[in-house]
């Protein structure tokens, strides 16, 4: 997937969003285990302020990449912690409102990865 896939999903979708005038933009996937929902709220609302209505999350629960890259990216442990629902329900809070201030009330649209198994 050389070419398509990437470890900084805020920073592709910003790129794309500041070359295009009228397309929306998202990721493709931010896989949560391996980003904290805050810091992923606070990229896509700052996003969101810099590109108004143009701006798609899409989130994913699997850790991605080979394991010693993900292990790299952060221990299993922190990947594991905490419930994938769980996770995404604190993303969602923090568009609502809370710490991350530039997302406050700007949520983007959002898409779920899809997967063979039932989220835990």
């Amino acid at each position: 997937m050389r070419g398509v896939a990437c470890a900084a999903p805020a920073v592709v979708v910003g790129r794309v969003a500041a070359a295009t005038t009228r397309i929306r933009v998202g990721s493709g996937g931010v896989l949560l285990p391996n980003h904290a929902p805050l810091v992923v709220a606070e990229q896509f609302g700052t996003l969101g302020i810099f590109r108004p209505g143009r701006i798609d999350l899409g989130a994913g629960r699997a850790p991605g990449g080979r394991r010693p890259v993900v292990d790299l990216v952060r221990s299993e442990e922190a990947r594991t912690a905490v419930p994938f629902r769980e996770q995404l329900a604190r993303l969602l809070d923090h568009f609502r409102s809370g710490p991350a201030v530039p997302a406050v009330g700007l949520r983007p649209e959002m898409w779920l990865l899809g997967s063979s198994r039932p989220a835990t």
